[in-house]
């Protein structure tokens, strides 16, 4: 009886269809990884860009409807407003010292 002898460890990739096969994912993951990060910074510009003028925007509008001096004013208030809002919100915020977890 003849002993059974092991193949080479390519054997399988020596058939193309194999080799495809195999291939065909990691190729498919690798272009969904690169979908992925492409989406994710186009996003990213989209809205960057999007709240930068909605911005100017604003201000510039305020700044024609107060006045620039008045719109400064108001816009100083209105952020101590927020961070005041934030403050009562999250008094864990208030008490620390450093910004470290």
């Amino acid at each position: 009886m003849p002993t059974p002898t092991t193949p080479p460890a390519d054997a399988l990739f020596r058939h193309r269809v194999f080799a495809a096969f195999w291939f065909a994912p990691i190729a498919s993951g690798f272009g969904f990884q690169m979908l992925s990060v492409a989406i994710g910074w186009q996003i990213y510009a989209i809205t960057i860009n999007t709240s930068n003028q909605l911005g100017e925007f604003e201000s510039g509008m305020l700044a024609a409807w107060l006045g620039a001096v008045n719109a400064t004013v108001f816009g100083g208030i209105g952020t101590l407003l927020v961070v005041g809002f934030w403050m009562a919100m999250f008094p864990g915020l208030r008490r620390r010292q450093r910004l470290q977890l």
